[in-house]
C-alpha cells in the first residue's frame, strides 16, 4: 500500500491542477448582436430573413465549461415591438352566430411578405354583434391591384379552392365581401413599402377593420417630407425640414 501513495498523491495533484486550470480559464464572453432583415438567395431566389450582424445563419458562439455568455442585442427589425399576426382565424369560430366574446381586440400586427411573392387572401364575413346580421364590406388594397378569384356563401373551406377562377379573374383594387360569405383575392407583393388593406366604409376602418401588409421595406429609401402629406400641410412639413 505504501507504494501506492505517491501515485495517489500524483493523481490527486493532476485532478487538482485540472480543476484549477478550468476555474482559471472560465471567462465572461461578451457578444454584440444587431438583428435586422436582410436578403438571402441560397437557391437563386431572393428571400427576406432575419440576420445577425449582417450574416445568415448568425454567428457561432464558442465557449468552454464554466464560461458566462452575455449577448447585447439591438433589434433593428422594422416590426420591432409588433406582434406577428396569425395567418387565419380559429377554425372553430361559427361565422353564422354572434361572437362569444364581443369585446373589441386591438392588434398592431403587420403581415410581412417576401418581395415578389404571390399572396392569396380569403376575406370571411361573419355575423355582426346582433344575431342574424351581417353587412357588406368593400375591401380596398393600397399600392396594388388584385385578382378576384371567386366568392361564395357561408364559411370558406379548402374545397372552395376548386371554384376559383384562374382563367380570367377580374383585376381590381377594391372588392366586396357579401353578408355571411367569403371572397378570395390574389396579388403579387411587388411594390416595396407598407400598405393598408381595409374596409372602405370609413367608420368600419376606424373601428379596426383593416390590416397592414409590408414587403421589400429594405428597398425603400428615405421618404421625402413632401410625400408624407399634400397641400398646405405638405408645404409646412417640407419647410420644417
Amino acid at each position: 500500500m505504501a507504494s501506492l501513495k505517491p501515485a495517489l498523491a500524483l493523481l490527486c495533484g493532476i485532478l487538482l491542477c485540472f480543476l484549477v486550470q478550468v476555474s482559471l480559464a472560465a471567462k465572461v464572453r461578451h457578444h454584440k448582436w444587431a438583428v435586422e432583415y436582410m436578403f438571402w438567395s441560397p437557391d437563386c431566389v431572393e428571400h427576406v430573413v432575419m440576420g445577425i450582424n449582417g450574416q445568415f445563419p448568425g454567428p457561432t458562439i464558442r465557449a468552454t465549461a464554466g464560461d458566462t455568455i452575455v449577448v447585447e442585442l439591438t433589434n433593428k427589425l422594422y416590426t420591432e415591438g409588433v406582434a406577428i399576426p396569425p395567418e387565419k382565424y380559429d377554425e372553430s369560430y361559427d361565422v353564422m352566430k354572434p361572437a362569444v366574446n364581443q369585446n373589441a381586440t386591438y392588434g398592431n400586427g403587420v403581415y410581412v411578405f417576401d418581395l415578389n411573392s404571390t399572396v392569396d387572401v380569403i376575406l370571411q364575413n361573419a355575423n355582426a354583434l346582433t344575431n342574424g346580421t351581417s353587412e357588406i364590406h368593400p375591401w380596398h388594397l393600397h399600392g396594388h391591384d388584385f385578382w378576384v378569384l371567386g366568392n361564395g356563401e357561408g364559411k370558406f373551406t379548402e374545397a372552395d379552392v376548386k371554384k376559383f377562377n384562374l382563367k380570367n379573374p377580374p383585376l381590381k383594387n377594391t372588392a366586396v365581401i357579401f353578408p355571411f360569405g367569403w371572397t378570395a383575392l390574389r396579388f403579387v407583393a411587388d411594390n416595396p413599402g407598407v400598405w393598408a388593406f381595409h374596409c372602405h366604409i370609413e367608420p368600419h376602418l376606424h373601428m379596426g377593420m383593416g390590416v397592414v401588409f409590408a414587403e421589400g421595406v429594405q428597398k425603400v429609401g428615405r421618404i421625402p417630407s413632401s410625400a408624407l402629406a399634400c397641400g398646405m400641410t405638405g408645404r409646412r412639413v417640407a419647410n420644417k425640414n
